[in-house]
């Protein structure tokens, strides 16, 4: 009867205390990492709105956003292995790292045609690269091909290359840019860049050594060269020295042949004159067929005039034309 009564006197009391006591909390939400959130934050904007070859102000501003936000998530990396720490951000990111010294860093990344280089120090972004044009971005975004460090100058500052192209949204030729740098005092300082156009399978630029060849697509005077030909082609070459990218020049046109017929159109023989009377003003030639050429002749059937033969006489690379007729091409 006595535990009877305690325990009625015990369970109100206890039943009590169980409603008073505090529900548990829920858990507190994930913390957010502003430095992600913004690079996401660009990143979808650039994937919905970058046509792939462009930038306008909104897209511009967007890149700019994304590297900005880029840099300082790298900047957190500490003594990480930088590649797989870029990965674990955006596995969409191409990246290379190339080392300029012991604890110097150049990290080249591309996403979406876009390419940014961030040159990294103590773990951290202490500069990037922002010219010529190529890097701003600015209009025209690059898509980074290879980097390569060079023997570093007279002064034991390091050098380096990239070689990038700019995309585009059509075509079989594009544009390319091969860049030279030194890292001095903390800075990336230009030293020479060069433009070239080249086909989609094209040599483009290579580097053997100290040397440095770019095989460029030109245009001649008279011809107007279709999206998918070879075009005139050239090779520039560049030499990498103590002191300087020295500039060799261009070298003589794998293309002789239609180098001399260009000359030969552009001067004032009586042939080209009566050439011109069926030849509408100020506009340049244009094939559809490929010119027809030989060790004696050429034979050209452009699409405004009817087909031409010239028979020549090589020395070299050199092309003496000795006579011309109308006749069709074989």
């Amino acid at each position: 009867m006595t535990r009877l009564i305690a325990f009625l006197l015990i369970f109100p009391f206890a039943t009590a205390m169980a409603a008073a006591k505090p529900a548990p909390k829920a858990p507190p939400p994930p913390a957010t990492d502003e430095v992600k959130d913004a690079y996401w934050t660009a990143a979808s904007i650039l994937a919905k709105d970058f046509d792939g070859a462009t930038l306008d102000a909104k897209t511009e501003a967007a890149a700019q956003d994304q590297w900005r936000a880029f840099d300082a998530y790298v900047s957190r990396a500490g003594n990480q292995p930088i590649l797989p720490y870029v990965q674990a951000l955006d596995p969409d990111l191409s990246a290379t790292a190339t080392a300029l010294t012991d604890q110097v860093t150049l990290l080249a990344v591309n996403r979406l045609s876009i390419a940014h280089v961030a040159i990294l120090q103590g773990g951290k972004v202490r500069a990037t690269v922002t010219e010529p044009d190529c890097w701003k971005p600015k209009g025209r975004p690059c898509t980074i091909h290879w980097v390569v460090k060079l023997a570093n100058d007279e002064e034991g500052n390091p050098r380096f290359l990239f070689d990038a192209g700019y995309p585009q949204q059509a075509g079989a030729a594009g544009g390319n840019q091969i860049s030279f740098w030194r890292w001095h005092d903390g800075r990336a300082e230009l030293l020479r860049s060069v433009d070239y156009a080249v086909l989609a399978d094209g040599e483009g630029a290579t580097l053997d050594g100290e040397i440095v060849r770019i095989g460029e697509r030109q245009q001649w005077s008279n011809f107007t060269v279709c999206a998918t030909c070879n075009g005139r082609q050239m090779v520039h070459t560049l030499r990498i020295t103590p002191t300087e990218i020295a500039d060799l020049g261009v070298a003589p046109s794998r293309t002789s042949e239609m180098d001399a017929l260009d000359a030969l159109l552009s001067s004032q023989y009586d042939i080209v004159a009566q050439i011109r009377k069926s030849w509408p003003e100020g506009k340049p030639l244009f094939f559809s067929q490929m010119p027809q050429i030989d060790g004696t002749s050429i034979c050209v059937a452009p699409d405004q005039l009817p087909s031409l033969y010239f028979q020549i006489a090589r020395n070299g690379a050199q092309v003496r034309f000795i006579s011309v007729e109308r006749r069709a091409c074989m």
